[in-house]
């Protein structure tokens, strides 16, 4: 897989990149924000589709792209 990533979720297995190119690039750039005396605050996100509440098996927008970030929950 190209690029940075810390965690993969494909076909029921989840795989966590400590690697170069996963979670030792996040500790450089905390080890990094300390040396100049920033604050990191990561932003953890929860990319699932909110489903209609009368529903669990229809979407409550189906109109929206996936990983739409939404605070609308049916």
């Amino acid at each position: 897989m190209n690029g940075t990533w810390f965690q993969l979720i494909q076909n029921g297995t989840v795989a966590v990149n400590t690697g170069p190119n996963g979670l030792q690039k996040l500790d450089t750039v905390i080890q990094m924000a300390e040396q100049h005396g920033l604050y990191v605050i990561l932003s953890l996100t929860n990319n699932w589709f909110p489903f209609n509440t009368t529903s669990t098996s229809t979407p409550a927008n189906n109109s929206l792209t996936r990983n739409y970030l939404s605070n609308n929950y049916g």
